[in-house]
């Protein structure tokens, strides 16, 4: 999942809703032929949105939904400078959405991706970094260069791990046991989970992720 400059959108002064800002940028991923129908892939995400909000806090919102209608993974930026109200877990506006549309036949390890952005985003720094971009090449530039750089602390401060299964209702990142809302949440797999001890992206270890791993 590489930043593409053509799916990057900067609003100086937003007086949009959060829903008008996501059919945004569901059209921007079909005019850029990442997705087949605009109408089809929105009311995916609308309808998860009802359901729960997205914003996982600290400024960040990552809206995504699997379907038929996406060609292969990818995402779409918009930053928001004076930021949108959107209902997030720490009750601030939301300053950047990562609009996440991921293949039907997609296993879970596009996760372990989206963990680098979420981790990275806790930082203050980063974020003001971000937030504070003039231009969509500066983004692309600080995102490419901060997001790894960050990423390689959080998996030495991880045991080289940012995301962790689940064994018996427990991360195995930090051995905590995690609710069972959390739990069934991430048996269902439709959602992006984080354990809420250590912050590692959550995962119901099968077979297939098994050998995953193994090869890698």
């Amino acid at each position: 999942m590489e930043i593409n400059k053509n799916l990057i959108v900067i609003k100086e002064n937003n007086e949009a809703d959060k829903f008008s800002l996501l059919n945004e940028l569901c059209n921007l991923l079909y005019q850029n032929h990442r997705i087949l129908s605009k109408e089809k892939f929105y009311e995916i995400i609308k309808s998860r949105e009802n359901d729960m909000s997205t914003g996982f806090g600290y400024g960040l919102a990552i809206p995504h939904g699997r379907s038929e209608e996406v060609k292969s993974l990818d995402f779409a930026i918009m930053l928001i400078k004076n930021g949108v109200e959107y209902n997030s877990i720490d009750g601030k506006p939301v300053k950047i959405i990562f609009l996440v549309a991921i293949p039907s036949d997609e296993g879970k390890l596009y996760q372990t991706k989206l963990s680098k952005i979420s981790s990275f985003f806790r930082d203050r720094n980063n974020r003001d970094q971000i937030f504070n971009v003039k231009n969509k090449d500066e983004l692309i530039k600080k995102m490419d260069s901060n997001i790894y750089k960050f990423y390689k602390k959080i998996k030495k401060w991880a045991g080289n791990s940012a995301v962790s299964p689940i064994k018996k209702q427990a991360c195995m990142g930090c051995f905590m046991k995690i609710n069972d809302k959390t739990y069934a949440d991430a048996i269902k797999g439709e959602e992006i989970i984080t354990c809420p001890h250590c912050g590692r992206v959550l995962y119901i270890e099968t077979e297939i992720g098994r050998a995953s791993c193994r090869e890698r």
